[in-house]
């Protein structure tokens, strides 16, 4: 791409790819997001992903004084821990 030239990206359009993600158009969250696109990974891991993390903490914080009573619909044993990291 030629410097200079104008980007816009189509944020409605990411994750939204039937071949990657079947149903994409659904809510699921029970659907394997492996290989969504937050965020990237590597050389193109995104440059606003840590204002993006500062947002969510601001958002998850303001929620969470908001609505004090706030709890889990299931047990903390069922939900799914991921530890892999991205580097």
């Amino acid at each position: 791409m030629p410097a200079g030239n104008r980007v816009i990206p189509g944020l409605v359009s990411a994750n939204r790819g039937n071949a990657a993600f079947p149903g994409s158009a659904t809510f699921d969250e029970r659907r394997d997001s492996h290989h969504h696109l937050a965020f990237g990974a590597g050389p193109h891991f995104c440059l606003g992903a840590a204002f993006g993390r500062l947002e969510l903490g601001i958002a998850l914080g303001a929620l969470l004084c908001r609505v004090p009573t706030l709890s889990l619909a299931v047990p903390e044993s069922e939900l799914r821990r991921y530890t892999e990291t991205f580097t």
